[in-house]
């Protein structure tokens, strides 16, 4: 029974240093993707939409990897660009049954 729930916190602890790993890269991605003021905007979002700045934010990243963006430091403007075209990408997703 002890190794049982050794190995039970022994996998949990390692899935949550993997998450830290991934936010951390995460976060030292962005600081090179977006300026101060993109950066701070993403973190408003966060307050009210977190789920919504966490799909922003890997979008922004996949788009950085596969050389996508027009210019790097992405600036603020360019983010409300960006938001506003995946919000209304979300709108029409809803469907009334």
């Amino acid at each position: 029974m002890y190794d049982y729930y050794g190995d039970y916190y022994a996998r949990l602890r390692e899935a949550y240093l993997k998450k830290l790993e991934f936010e951390r890269q995460k976060r030292a991605l962005l600081k090179k993707i977006l300026t101060p003021e993109a950066r701070q905007r993403l973190a408003n979002i966060r307050y009210a939409k977190p789920q919504f700045a966490e799909e922003v934010e890997l979008l922004l990243i996949q788009l950085a990897q596969q050389g996508k963006l027009e210019k790097i430091p992405v600036d603020d403007a360019t983010l409300v660009k960006l938001l506003k075209s995946l919000s209304r990408r979300r709108e029409t997703r809803i469907r009334r049954v």
